[in-house]
Formats: C-alpha cells, sequence, structure tokens
C-alpha cells in the first residue's frame, strides 16, 4: 500500500514538480524526499510528511486556479 507521502509526491511529480523543487519547499534534501517517494523511510518523521502534504495542497490549489482560468478562456473563445 503506498503511503500519504508518497502519493503526495507522485502527485507533486505529475504537476511538474522536481524532488528539488518538493525537498526545497519542505525544507529537506531532494535525497530525503527521493527516499520518502520509494518509501524508503522506516521511521518517518511527521513533520517531513506534514511538510510535503503542505506542498501538495498548495499545488492542488495553484492547479485548480489554472485550471479555472483556463476553462473561462476557453468559454470566453468559443
Amino acid at each position: 500500500m503506498c503511503k500519504a507521502s508518497q502519493r503526495d509526491i507522485e502527485y507533486l511529480r505529475a504537476v511538474g514538480c522536481s524532488l528539488n523543487d518538493i525537498a526545497e519547499r519542505v525544507g529537506v534534501t531532494a535525497q530525503t524526499i527521493l527516499r520518502y517517494s520509494r518509501g524508503a523511510v522506516e521511521n518517518t518523521l511527521p513533520i517531513i510528511e506534514r511538510g510535503i502534504r503542505h506542498v501538495a495542497l498548495e499545488e492542488v490549489e495553484r492547479v485548480k486556479k489554472l485550471t479555472a482560468e483556463y476553462e473561462a478562456f476557453v468559454e470566453e473563445n468559443k
């Protein structure tokens, strides 16, 4: 089963964030994000998992805004 932080990182990668981008925003190294993405961290740190989730939720809002703006553009230009 995929851990929440793995799924969050998968989502972030899908919307164009690099491991370095994610790491910088969470305040950890890219290697740490890579390990979390692979499920290779036995004793996960809640503060890191919350940081990853926070970044994922910020990206959800960014993507929603972009989508709404694009849909409005398409509607105006039919």
